[in-house]
Formats: C-alpha cells, structure tokens, sequence
C-alpha cells in the first residue's frame, strides 16, 4: 500500500470531515481500497518499472493512487453522482488512469520512474539518429537537377 489513511486525508480534495465519517462507517473500505489502487497501478507498471516500488515511492504514484480511490470512497459515503464535485473526482480519476497507461507504454513511457534491473537506467528511451547521409548540405539541390533534366 503506497499511501496510508492519513496521507490519503491530507492529499485528497475530499474534506477531511468525510474521510472520518467514512471510516467510521466502513472502517476498514478506504485501506483496502487504497491496497487495490496500489496493486492496479503496480499491475500496468510491472512491465517496465520496479514494482512495488520500496524504498521510496514516487510522489506521482502516491497522487495516482489518490486520485483514483476518491471517487470510490465518494461512492462508499454515498455522494448523488450528479454532484459537481463528484463529476470532477471522476474527471480526475479519468486523468490520473490515462497518465498511468502513458507511463506503462513500453515505447514511450512519458515518466521517469525507477525502472526494473533487466531494463534500461532510465525510464526515459532516448534514441540515436534514425536517418543518415553522407550528402553535403546542398547536394540534394545536385541530385533534383539531375532528376529533373534526365541527367
């Protein structure tokens, strides 16, 4: 479990007073549901990064992990779905799974995450040159005439 209830309470847009009153009503629905969110992120991250990630977590998994359990503790307190804060949880939620699959992407993962020992330093590929000439800068103005005068 990446985020524990506290640090859940104090990073959440969710106030603080509901957290409480949800885990008085379902005291033990937020730690597993934030044990789930964890083990779903480590599940489309395994592929690429050190999962479960141990010493230190990164800041931005902590944020995805929030973001995706606060629409589900909403649910558990029972939020109307047509709340205008509840709507914009599930935005979030929406926003926090799609950086999640662009991270997992295994040709462009767009975050710098601690990768597995079989893979590379860095989270980030950097490719050489795909091209490459042995033309001077303004040969290619010799090689259309040539085309175009049937030379």
């Amino acid at each position: 479990m990446y985020v524990t209830i506290e640090e859940f309470t104090e990073r959440t847009l969710m106030p603080a007073a509901d957290v409480e009153q949800l885990n008085a009503l379902s005291p033990r629905f937020l730690e597993l549901t934030l044990r789930e969110m964890s083990s779903r992120i480590d599940a489309q991250l395994a592929k690429r990064y050190a999962t479960p990630f141990k010493n230190t977590v990164p800041d931005i998994v902590k944020g995805w992990v929030v973001r995706t359990t606060t629409p589900r503790a909403y649910l558990r307190l029972g939020i109307n779905p047509s709340d205008a804060q509840f709507i914009a949880a599930r935005e979030d939620e929406e926003r926090a799974w799609k950086e999640i699959a662009e991270a997992a992407d295994a040709q462009n993962g767009l975050y710098d995450l601690p990768l597995r020992a079989d893979t590379s330093a860095s989270g980030i590929v950097k490719t050489a040159t795909l091209a490459y000439s042995e033309a001077t800068p303004y040969g290619f103005l010799d090689s259309q005439r040539r085309r175009a005068y049937g030379q």
